[in-house]
């Protein structure tokens, strides 16, 4: 009897082919979305679920104006075979490119729709905060008062300097007033 427990999984590549089932990309990439292969498996799947939705909305239109049941039918056939030769070859480790389909399904950034919450890891121990001791005061302290401050004069006026006059003022020399020579 084999040594198992209910929850393994014998294949590690049954995520990868499960990935091609319908919306069950969404399950691979939850649980192995940080494995690349896996990841490119899941994009795969989520193309074909794309691929096979678009088809089926143009096969409904097109209903409606042609009787084109028969290609309705070989479309719908080749998205099965995608998905059943895609999950074969995700089952036996390997990575089938859909033509026409992969270069386009790779392009889906389910890494971060599916971004897995990183959990912080302390890089240095962390210190308890230092608590500071409390003295209680023997008798009650009666609030303190600020001190009243005395209002300043304004200051003398000072003679201007060439800084705080306007480029238009400008300083006049004193000369001493000239009396008339008679």
């Amino acid at each position: 009897m084999e040594n198992s427990t209910p929850n393994s999984v014998q294949n590690p590549n049954l995520f990868a082919a499960l990935a091609y089932v319908p919306f069950l990309f969404i399950l691979t990439m939850l649980q192995k979305g940080d494995d690349p292969t896996h990841v490119w498996h899941a994009k795969n799947g989520a193309g074909l679920l794309v691929a096979s939705i678009a088809l089926s909305v143009i096969v409904q239109i097109l209903v409606g104006i042609l009787p084109i049941t028969f290609i309705a039918w070989a479309g719908r056939a080749v998205i099965l075979f995608a998905v059943v030769y895609g999950a074969w070859n995700a089952w036996n480790g390997k990575q089938w490119n859909i033509p026409v389909l992969t270069p386009y399904a790779q392009k889906i950034p389910l890494e971060k729709w599916f971004k897995k919450s990183e959990v912080a890891v302390a890089s240095a121990p962390v210190e308890a905060p230092v608590e500071t001791p409390v003295v209680a005061p023997e008798t009650p302290v009666a609030p303190v008062e600020p001190a009243p401050v005395a209002p300043v004069a304004p200051a003398a006026p000072s003679e201007p300097t060439q800084a705080s006059l306007m480029p238009e003022d400008t300083i006049e020399e004193s000369t001493p007033p000239t009396t008339p020579v008679a």
